[in-house]
């Protein structure tokens, strides 16, 4: 019985390893559809795919504490005039 239960730990580290290479190779393209205010682009798939790197932005990171408030909101509101 030993020797039938060896293969599934291997079998399991190797789906494991399959699974993960799968998610990192779709997470590193995107692609892109695109519609334009000017009607010149409908709903169009872009030729160029948006390709992510493991490198940090240097853009500025929002940290949000929800247990610091400044002032209540009543709700949001709508208005139509015309």
């Amino acid at each position: 019985m030993n020797k039938i239960n060896r293969p599934l730990p291997i079998l399991i580290i190797l789906m494991v390893l399959i699974t993960s290479a799968r998610a990192q190779q779709n997470l590193a393209e995107v692609n892109i559809w695109l519609t334009k205010a000017d009607r010149s682009a409908l709903f169009e798939k872009q030729k160029q795919p948006l390709k992510f790197t493991g490198l940090a932005n240097q853009n500025t990171t929002i940290t949000v504490n929800d247990n610091k408030t400044y002032q209540p909101i009543d709700g949001f509101g709508f208005a139509l005039t015309g």
